[in-house]
């Protein structure tokens, strides 16, 4: 039976990148090109199928294979992909133009 391999990232279609005789060959193929993105961070979903039926699906930030019949889609509980604000423990405050970064001191205002 012949195995393809497809890959599709986030925005795409998916396309078939390698096509086996064997299953645990493709099992293969898909682990390794897994460890190669991971350390890259691609997030690329690899899936296996015999040419009509997706077998599995594996994607980088999942714990791996998926069955068909659990389904790939993960909703509203998988994790986000939108950017997030991070907080700083420094003040960061918008100033008009021309106003200087730190007032003045007087000297009279030290002594007291």
């Amino acid at each position: 039976m012949q195995y393809k391999v497809t890959e599709k990232y986030a925005r795409g279609e998916a396309k078939a990148i390698a096509s086996f005789q064997r299953f645990e060959d493709a099992k293969v193929f898909v682990q390794a090109k897994l460890h190669h993105d991971l350390n890259f961070n691609n997030p690329v979903t690899y899936a296996i199928n015999d040419g009509v039926d997706d077998l599995e699906s594996h994607d980088p930030i999942g714990s791996g294979a998926q069955g068909s019949a659990s389904g790939s889609g993960q909703g509203s509980q998988g994790q986000g992909t939108g950017q997030r604000a991070a907080l700083t423990p420094f003040a960061t405050v918008l100033r008009p133009t021309g106003m200087p970064l730190s007032t003045p001191r007087n000297e009279d205002d030290q002594e007291k």
